[in-house]
């Protein structure tokens, strides 16, 4: 099993034949995935993100779509009032997608549900999650497991961008409940491969 770790400050790769961990470049990490052994073939792909370099990796051949444009050069494509996305890749057969989002200064997201892990890690900005009463700041790293319901406020005065990392087991990810609690929109995979650019 080969590993690769995806980052915004160092990448690195590492292999059964040689465990130490052999730095690409210089950023800081963002995610770990496993690589099947017999994936020989990884393409680099450098994505400008933020002002700094987002670097990822793809397998040749995989299922995985990931966005072709310089992140910096590529436009935000709203969601929801007050709330813009990029997204970076999706991968329909395991129900997965990774996405910067960008909200505005005071943006609540209301009352919602979670049917995937979501793994978000804040860029700049804070986010509050009312429902467990943490805010999140700028570096700070958050887990919210499948199943979960909580609203969140964004408390920075320049608003907040997050890379958010979505494993789902189904194509349905997100719901959001009205006031009366009946859901008022859902986000499946296929809406985030829309979102592409």
């Amino acid at each position: 099993m080969r590993v690769l770790a995806i980052t915004s400050k160092t990448m690195l790769h590492h292999s059964a034949r040689d465990p130490t961990p052999q730095p690409v470049a210089t950023q800081q990490l963002i995610g770990v995935w496993n690589l099947p052994r017999r994936a020989a073939t990884l393409h680099a792909v450098v994505n400008e993100t933020c002002g700094e370099d987002l670097m990822s990796a793809v397998l040749k051949d995989a299922e995985v779509v990931v966005t072709n444009n310089s992140q910096t050069e590529t436009g935000w494509c709203n969601c929801l009032p007050g709330l813009d996305i990029k997204v970076l890749a999706v991968d329909a057969a395991r129900h997965s997608v990774d996405y910067l989002a960008r909200a505005t200064t005071h943006y609540q997201t209301g009352r919602h549900k979670h049917h995937c892990d979501s793994f978000i890690y804040v860029l700049e900005g804070a986010v509050t999650n009312h429902t467990i009463g943490v805010t999140f700041k700028q570096g700070d790293f958050c887990f919210q497991p499948a199943g979960d319901v909580h609203d969140e406020e964004v408390r920075a005065e320049d608003g907040l961008i997050t890379h958010v990392s979505l494993r789902g087991t189904a194509p349905l990810l997100l719901e959001y409940f009205d006031d009366t609690g009946a859901v008022c929109s859902r986000f499946t995979v296929q809406d985030f491969l829309d979102r592409m650019r």
